[in-house]
């Protein structure tokens, strides 16, 4: 093998070496990106879960203030402003 073949395969690995690098970076990256956004969509259901409906609503759009499930069975919950 030339010098100028060692050379390139010296330079091709070393290429290589950075770019598996620069993968395993970004994998860890990704699981920390997607680690949080879970923690957060978990944070937000949990919101969600323990607020109460202000008001029901009906199929045709009507909307009543009482608690009559039979007649109004679509809960409606304000938004929490962040």
């Amino acid at each position: 093998m030339t010098p100028q073949q060692l050379n390139a395969m010296k330079m091709a690995l070393e290429k290589i070496a950075r770019v598996n690098a620069m993968d395993y970076e970004y994998q860890a990256w990704a699981r920390e990106a997607l680690a949080d956004h879970a923690m957060q969509e978990v944070q937000r259901l949990g919101q969600e879960i323990e607020q109460e409906p202000v008001a029901w609503m009906d199929a045709d759009g009507n909307v009543s203030d009482n608690n009559d499930h039979k007649c109004f069975p679509i809960p409606l919950y304000t938004k929490e402003q962040p």
